[in-house]
């Protein structure tokens, strides 16, 4: 193919150097994606929206779902337009939306997103690792939670410094280091792994007290299953799509078609189903343990019932009762499980694997943002856009918005699922051949991402709200996929029937 004189530099400098590998699916892949949903921002809160308030099978069915739609809908049409473009994201998005186009959506729509996820990163390392030390008596509580914010670490002054320092350094680190860090977490997995699997063991006796207290028809009766299913669906849905969005990349350093579903399979659907799977057990199991040695609490059903969903441990009174506008209860999270369940010198080694685990996490970010940033503005240069991403960031950390993953979630799947949509519908209307770079704008793609962004974003505006309804739990990211696929196919269409009907010369 031929290069245009008109190609942006970034782009030109790409198409020359098309990827030349042609890899095995578990010779690394298998290993980086199967990390991605090891990240414990992705497990930690699982639990809080879907388990607490639809119970154990709603939450792992959502959880089987979830993972089967992101693979087939995120995964694999991305990966095979990258193995069959053989071209980075950033080129082969250009016949979707536009050489021009392309550099607003996924360049730098995707950088926003990274830096997000960057803010939660580095949150994650600091707060799991303050934790664990806690956990571990080497600190003072009093030191990392003022009683003036709740008792949240993100509110101390020790928390607001590591954060910044932390941020910053990550920053650098992914300038100069990058290649170490991906070494390190060739091996490194392993213990993230080991530390949630040994909690899941821990937890396991725990499971049947659950199961029976769950089965009470007092507090069965108040239960939201179909919500909470499909909560579930859309934060597994979610994440994934933003662990899809580099599959493109990925797929064009695969061998082949089989290659691409075996990654799909294995490191999209059953990771980040069997990953949720293990967390919701795990806390299942954990407030199994933690009211069986005192029985069964005697439940209370009314509308007057005290409801604290903030309470530091599990009150069965409070689990079944579908909130309006649920909170993040700390009593279903994993740190929790960890800190407080766990507890001892086990419990702060789990929080501590966990949290720099997490550190990893934020230098790809910044790796990630650092590079498209650059590669969009040209100036300055990566590490300085690096900083400034950091520095974007700690407000985002210091206000609590980083803790809250399911917010973060919705906001990132609500821009990012329709991308990958577009890039589906792309790769269905140019199946005889990649067209290679269109210029200017493609309204078909643009149009069919705004419009699918505002149906994901949706979940958004019902939290602003009174009454969030149904759009609060249903998975509006998957309709924004759908959303955007069909504009784009719908658009395309008509631009190609008028074409056709224009008289030639």
């Amino acid at each position: 193919m031929s290069l245009r004189s008109d190609l942006p530099p970034r782009l030109r400098k790409a198409m020359e150097r098309p990827s030349g590998r042609r890899q095995i699916w578990s010779a690394q892949l298998a290993g980086v994606l199967i990390s991605a949903y090891l990240w414990v921002a992705y497990s930690d809160q699982l639990a809080t929206t879907t388990l607490a308030f639809g119970g154990l099978p709603a939450a792992v069915g959502g959880a089987a779902l979830g993972g089967l739609l992101s693979c087939v809908l995120l995964f694999l049409p991305a990966a095979t337009q990258g193995m069959r473009t053989r071209m980075p994201l950033m080129v082969a998005a250009t016949s979707a939306f536009g050489v021009r186009g392309s550099a607003l959506v996924p360049g730098l729509v995707l950088g926003l997103v990274q830096i997000l996820w960057f803010a939660v990163a580095v949150h994650y390392a600091v707060e799991f690792n303050l934790r664990g030390l806690l956990a571990a008596g080497l600190i003072d509580p009093e030191d990392v939670r003022p009683p003036g914010e709740g008792g949240q670490i993100h509110g101390s002054t020790v928390y607001a410094a590591s954060v910044l320092l932390w941020g910053i350094a990550s920053a650098l680190v992914a300038t100069r280091f990058i290649r170490w860090i991906a070494a390190l977490m060739v091996v490194y997995p392993i213990f993230i792994a080991a530390a949630l699997s040994g909690a899941m063991l821990w937890s396991f006796p725990g499971l049947p007290v659950y199961r029976e207290a769950a089965a009470d028809p007092a507090l069965g009766a108040t239960w939201a299953e179909w919500p909470a299913f499909w909560a579930m669906t859309q934060l597994v849905f979610g994440f994934s799509a933003t662990v899809c969005a580099q599959a493109v990349n990925w797929g064009a350093t695969l061998r082949g078609r089989r290659d691409v579903v075996l990654s799909g399979v294995v490191g999209v659907g059953l990771a980040s189903a069997i990953v949720a799977t293990i967390a919701v057990l795990t806390v299942a199991g954990s407030i199994g343990r933690k009211i069986a040695p005192e029985g069964p609490e005697e439940p209370t059903s009314g509308p007057s019932a005290p409801i604290d969903l903030d309470a530091p441990d599990f009150a069965p009174a409070v689990r079944g009762r579908m909130l309006p506008e649920p909170a993040l209860s700390p009593a279903y999270t994993l740190g929790t499980v960890y800190e407080r369940r766990i507890g001892g010198i086990p419990g702060a080694v789990g929080l501590i694997v966990l949290g720099l685990g997490s550190l990893a996490s934020a230098v790809y970010a910044a790796y990630s943002y650092g590079n498209r940033l650059e590669a969009i503005r040209g100036r300055p240069r990566r590490w300085a856009w690096g900083v400034v991403g950091a520095l974007v960031a700690f407000p985002l950390m210091v206000n609590g918005l980083s803790a809250n993953v399911p917010l973060v979630l919705d906001l990132t799947a609500g821009v990012m699922a329709p991308m990958l949509g577009i890039l589906c519908a792309d790769l269905l209307t140019t199946r005889s051949g990649w067209p290679g770079p269109r210029p200017g704008f493609r309204p078909g793609g643009l149009i069919g991402w705004g419009v699918g962004s505002v149906v994901g974003l949706l979940p958004i505006v019902a939290r602003m709200g009174p009454s969030p309804g149904e759009a609060r739990w249903l998975p509006m990211a998957v309709f924004a996929y759908l959303v955007a696929f069909v504009l784009f196919l719908g658009i395309e269409g008509v631009g190609r029937l008028r074409s056709r009907s224009e008289p030639k010369g």
